[in-house]
């Protein structure tokens, strides 16, 4: 899947909620413009122009704010974390870590013991280590 497919993806999803208020025919249009503007969004993600992605993060993580860990191992969210960082705090639980990476705990485990990923207070693992392994990952 790719970022622009998976954009389309996600944000009809979402306005899938909406269908009940706005009717079929005012989603219909709405989708429309979605599949048109995706290819435009996700070149922006990966801009080199940091203010223009942000700026495009921003108004797609405000349509998609409900996103399970396991969001940040897509290629979207793989994008939106390397182009913004991640709105988590400075460090993550292990499930979150291994949900963001797309691996299992113990595999998030190994990447601690391996220095690859590394802890912060409490024993949790540092958030900009995992952001980090995703964009070697790309």
């Amino acid at each position: 899947m790719t970022v622009s497919d998976q954009i389309i993806a996600d944000l009809t999803s979402a306005l899938a909620d909406w269908r009940g208020l706005l009717g079929t025919e005012v989603l219909e249009v709405c989708e429309r413009r979605i599949r048109d503007r995706a290819p435009v969004w996700a070149a922006q993600l990966a801009s080199d122009d940091d203010r223009l992605a942000a700026e495009t993060v921003l108004d797609l993580m405000a349509a998609l704010d409900d996103r399970p860990d396991y969001w940040w191992a897509t290629p979207l969210g793989r994008l939106v974390a390397r182009s913004t960082g991640s709105p988590l705090g400075e460090t993550v639980s292990y499930s979150v870590a291994a949900g963001m990476l797309g691996i299992s705990r113990t595999r998030c485990q190994q990447l601690v013991e391996s220095g690859r990923l590394s802890t912060g207070a409490g024993g949790s693992i540092d958030t900009m280590s995992v952001l980090d392994e995703l964009v070697r990952r790309d």
